[in-house]
């Protein structure tokens, strides 16, 4: 648009939505498995589960890294450093690759995966922004062909917006995670990042169905910081039509089994 009125130069950031592509059309969705403090057995579940599904798009919905390392609070000495973390990591995506061969792969960042970057700006900013030190760099995703989304961008999944939970500051969600996420969203959702799964589904006054998800973690269930909590292991699958349209399927894993 023309600045008729001469304005000043804004340094505004541009936001911009992710869409998925119109041929991908059911997604497995995978959120805080905190590599390498993952839940072997879950993992291997899922895998099972989803290869069933005849998925053809993979959705790591943040913190699938844990960056235990590069975080600000503190830490014990004795857990693992970057390096074996990263080399974990890379084994991870290695198996993801192999096993589910012609799937698109999306890499949401988390705020897990933002440690890297409030690391840098902090810690070493003469580093930041050289292209070394850039996420997709870092754990060679551009080379895997595995597509990077940075940690504020909504996702859009046909006509469902997917996010994963960092972005409206939740924590721990409340009784309800999934109605805590539609009184903070007010429309359709899913979000990871609680380590939890619900559903919450509202109609408003002009009969628009409003459903709100979150799902399960398929990281350790009990770690050193929250020994005791109410998280649960799951992922999720969603596929959709041509027109938008989609179908959500929330799941746990119970004593080894889907349900």
């Amino acid at each position: 648009m023309e600045n008729h009125f001469n304005i000043p130069e804004s340094f505004a950031d541009k936001y911009e939505m992710y869409q998925f592509p119109v041929d991908s059309q059911r997604m497995l969705i995978m959120g805080d498995i905190h590599l390498p403090y993952h839940d072997i057995d879950a993992i291997n579940i899922c895998f099972d589960f989803a290869k069933k599904q005849h998925i053809d798009t993979i959705l790591l919905n943040g913190d699938t890294f844990d960056f235990y390392r590069l975080s600000k609070f503190m830490q014990d000495p004795l857990k693992v450093n970057l390096k074996k973390e990263l080399e974990i990591g890379q084994e991870f995506l290695d198996v993801l690759q192999n096993t589910f061969k012609k799937c698109k792969i999306v890499f949401k960042e988390g705020n897990h995966e933002f440690r890297l970057e409030s690391y840098l700006k902090t810690k070493a900013p003469e580093l930041f922004g050289l292209p070394t030190f850039e996420f997709g760099e870092f754990l060679q995703l551009n080379r895997r062909k595995i597509e990077f989304v940075d940690s504020n961008t909504i996702l859009m999944y046909g006509k469902l917006p997917i996010i994963h939970g960092h972005e409206l500051k939740m924590s721990a969600g409340g009784v309800n995670p999934a109605r805590s996420l539609y009184l903070k969203f007010k429309t359709s959702c899913v979000c990871s990042h609680l380590h939890r799964t619900s559903d919450h589904t509202e109609k408003t006054g002009l009969d628009k169905v409003i459903s709100c998800h979150s799902i399960g973690a398929l990281c350790d269930m009990h770690p050193d910081y929250a020994r005791i909590n109410n998280w649960n292991l799951g992922f999720a699958i969603v596929s959709k039509n041509e027109s938008g349209s989609y179908e959500f399927n929330n799941y746990k894993i119970v004593k080894g089994k889907v349900v």
